[in-house]
């Protein structure tokens, strides 16, 4: 608990500390994405065995992923709001990354790898960066969150685009805390949105004592 404690207050100290930790991250996640993909192209645990000639993979990834982060943005998104167009950005970005490399590999060393290689190498770059920031995100959010304690408790009436966007404001903003939707609309009931349940409109005076405010959107 301590050790979460210093690294949540570490990773809200500055935001160019965060850019350095993700820096940091992308430095780990790149050449083990790439280790992972030939160990199970080849079938074999050790890069150091049949399929060694291609362990200049590992370190290419790095010296290709890193700069190209940086030239193209990548590392000035606010991590506390990054959404799916972000991580869309990211996933292309990758794709360019292991294009290269694959060109690289064609140019020098006659395309010899297994076809299965190069997807399976975007695939497990894009999941590892897309995760740590997705992580990242979330415990920056959980901290802010704690410094404004919910203080009031709301439920929204409309479940449709403009509700949402309500609920994922106020999460951010660590203010309120959202109990359920309301909604006219029956095929929504019963279901949620991130977690918050969606019930119809006669659920509402079952909370009358236990809501502060009721928003409608």
């Amino acid at each position: 608990m301590i050790l979460i404690s210093l690294f949540q207050k570490f990773l809200v100290s500055h935001p160019y500390v965060r850019r350095i930790l993700l820096i940091i991250f992308d430095l780990i996640l790149l050449p083990l994405s790439a280790w992972i993909a030939l160990s199970v192209s080849f079938d074999y645990i050790s890069i150091y065995s049949a399929g060694s000639q291609y362990s200049w993979l590992i370190p290419a990834t790095v010296c290709f992923g890193i700069p190209l982060y940086i030239v193209t943005g990548q590392y000035t998104a606010l991590t506390r709001y990054v959404g799916s167009f972000a991580f869309y950005r990211l996933a292309s970005r990758n794709a360019l990354i292991v294009f290269l490399l694959s060109l690289l590999d064609h140019i020098f060393y006659g395309s010899t790898l297994p076809s299965i290689f190069w997807p399976l190498l975007w695939l497990l770059i894009s999941f590892s960066t897309c995760s740590i920031r997705l992580a990242m995100r979330d415990v920056l959010t959980s901290v802010y969150a704690s410094r404004h304690r919910a203080t009031n408790r709301v439920v929204i009436y409309g479940a449709g685009k403009a509700g949402a966007q309500l609920a994922a404001a106020l999460r951010l903003a660590g203010t309120h805390s959202i109990l359920c939707f309301i909604d006219d609309e029956p095929s929504l009931w019963y279901r949620n949105i991130n977690g918050i349940p969606i019930y119809a409109p006669q659920k509402l005076s079952s909370f009358s004592t236990s809501v502060d405010q009721v928003f409608l959107s």
